[in-house]
């Protein structure tokens, strides 16, 4: 049996400490600290190959806010209004295309 599996386990058995959360989110809160003293620190290949990754991490990060900004905004679809009689479940739906959508067809 792995380690892994006895920890896991030990952990389903006993559980955790009580304060188990609150120490890993301030452990989480500092290591932004401890990232930038590393970012200003290292030299050489080391340093490189650190911002490489994190530059990597950035550009993730806002691949994924600008698909979430994507999904939330709303267009107006502007297409050409047809003269006539316009039944009546059709009057209250302003032709509103999802952004995305559009975007994509642009490219």
């Amino acid at each position: 049996m792995p380690q892994n599996d006895h920890m896991d386990l030990y952990r389903k058995r006993y559980g955790r400490r009580f304060d188990h959360e609150e120490k890993m989110r301030k452990k989480e809160a500092r290591s932004v600290k401890e990232i930038a003293a590393k970012a200003k620190n290292l030299h050489g290949i080391k340093g490189k190959l650190f911002a490489k990754e994190r530059y990597k991490e950035k550009v993730k990060m806002r691949k994924t806010i600008k698909a979430h900004e994507e999904k939330e905004a709303t267009a107006k679809d502007e297409k050409e209004k047809t003269d006539g009689a316009v039944p009546a479940y059709l009057l209250d739906r302003n032709e509103v295309n999802r952004t995305k959508v559009l975007s994509n067809m642009i490219k």
